[in-house]
């Protein structure tokens, strides 16, 4: 079973990718969803918005990101990616 997480920050999907330049692998504009690899694992980060609205990649808003690690993703990775997020700026939202 994948794991997850989810985060939120004000920001556009351009500043988003760059944010994660690193460890982008690719980017699916049909799903709004970045593909990476962090540490070795991959990650897929599915952007949305509270609404219904289309994400254009300029616009400065609220982004809203469920994160989705491989099931044999350690701890450790997703701790310290979670930091690394965190130190990026973007905040956790916890369930």
């Amino acid at each position: 079973m994948a794991k997850e997480g989810l985060f939120t920050m004000e920001t556009s999907l351009n500043i988003l990718k760059n944010l994660f330049k690193e460890d982008l692998i690719s980017f699916d504009k049909q799903y709004d969803e970045l593909t990476l690899k962090f540490k070795g694992y991959y990650l897929w980060c599915y952007v949305y918005k509270d609404s219904e609205e289309d994400i254009l990649e300029e616009e400065i808003g609220k982004l809203n990101l469920n994160i989705k690690y491989e099931a044999e993703t350690p701890l450790q990775v997703i701790a310290d990616f979670k930091k690394k997020a965190l130190m990026l700026g973007l905040k956790e939202i916890l369930l």
